[in-house]
């Protein structure tokens, strides 16, 4: 393994790291609508509210996930084709 390949599989893994960070970053909300729900079915809110706030905790997980499954598959294709471009030159 040479330099540039140290380069390439350590921008891989600052995007990697990076890139979860904002998912979780994200992902937060999610998690404080779900606490949300919970403690109004406690309090014994309208379902009507309830659902409402359930189906933009699920879309804003949904979304969330979505998109880093696909960032972190560009992210891992991207590092692939720069070591197999190195390693042609090699």
């Amino acid at each position: 393994m040479n330099e540039n390949d140290r380069e390439v599989l350590w921008e891989f893994a600052r995007h990697v790291i990076l890139g979860t960070l904002v998912f979780l970053l994200i992902y937060a909300p999610a998690v404080l609508l779900n606490v949300l729900v919970h403690w109004l079915k406690h309090c014994g809110w309208v379902n009507g509210l309830i659902f409402a706030i359930e189906g933009a905790e699920w879309t804003l997980v949904i979304a969330d996930t979505s998109l880093y499954v696909v960032f972190l598959f560009k992210t891992s294709w991207d590092a692939a084709a720069k070591l197999l471009r190195q390693s042609e030159t090699v």
